[in-house]
């Protein structure tokens, strides 16, 4: 979703994820300065189209994107998240502490797209 090209701008850093088996992978572009989320590229997980689509439109920051993520995760009930994952690898490249809020599920998501 958005903006996902082969080579960043000066202006633009990549935060990315990728499963130990090869098979999922999480890429999140965003802009260095003001921190706007600009796209995502997600290989063997499902977002919500609608909740990427609003964080891109409304430029939201790269942090409070992150912090929730569960809102936009469609996989299954059951199957595994990797969001937690994904938060930690920011926090590691940028010695920030961000936490993951625990929202998750089809009502979290109709609530944010709601505002």
């Amino acid at each position: 979703y958005g903006n996902i090209t082969a080579r960043l701008s000066d202006e633009q850093a990549s935060l990315y994820w990728e499963h130990s088996s090869g098979k999922k992978a999480i890429r999140i572009n965003f802009d260095m300065g003001s921190g706007a989320v600009l796209g995502f590229n997600l290989m063997g997980i499902r977002y919500r189209h609608e909740v990427c689509e609003k964080w891109i439109a409304q430029g939201s920051h790269i942090e409070e994107v992150l912090s929730n993520l569960g809102i936009a995760n469609f996989d299954p009930e059951f199957f595994d998240t990797y969001e937690e994952e994904l938060v930690q690898r920011y926090n590691q490249q940028t010695g920030r502490t961000i936490q993951l809020k625990k929202k998750r599920g089809l009502s979290a998501a109709l609530a944010f797209l709601r505002n």
